[in-house]
């Protein structure tokens, strides 16, 4: 039929898993490993940014969504306060980071004791780290929306 010929020839046709005339070598394999690693590193900074900081998120967000309505009129302050929202937003941690430690914390079954505690070490120095980035950055949002407020109530 049509149908089957067109099937055929179309490139959306479906294709066993298993078929190797579909590998590219030019592509990077990820390695099961290298994905459970970055997929913890993940996990913890989203534990970091979100978990951890969901009430001060809620408090800064309600603070930049009551000012939006306050200034709703005044396109000057509303793009002042777009800004702090985006500064809110905005994750200070690049994904080459995330990288990076995933590529140096080695899978947990390949490490004797004293590897897996450097391991868990490492990750906790930059847990901390990252954390603290986290906090600064919502600190400051809600330092320059306060100023912002200030200035525009006088």
């Amino acid at each position: 039929s049509a149908v089957q010929t067109n099937m055929e020839g179309n490139d959306f046709a479906k294709h066993s898993v298993q078929d190797q005339s579909l590998v590219n070598e030019r592509f990077t394999r990820l390695p099961m490993g290298s994905i459970i690693r970055r997929e913890e590193c993940l996990n913890d900074l989203f534990d970091l940014a979100i978990t951890k900081q969901l009430p001060q998120l809620k408090d800064t967000l309600l603070a930049v969504l009551e000012a939006k309505a306050q200034f709703a009129r005044r396109p000057s302050v509303l793009a002042k306060i777009e800004q702090i929202e985006r500064t809110v937003f905005t994750m200070p941690i690049s994904e080459q980071e995330v990288d990076a430690l995933a590529i140096q914390i080695a899978p947990n079954s390949a490490l004797s004791e004293e590897q897996q505690a450097e391991s868990a070490m490492l990750l906790a120095e930059k847990g901390h780290e990252w954390q603290m980035r986290l906090e600064k950055q919502l600190e400051q949002a809600n330092q320059e929306l306060k100023i912002l407020l200030a200035e525009e109530a006088q």
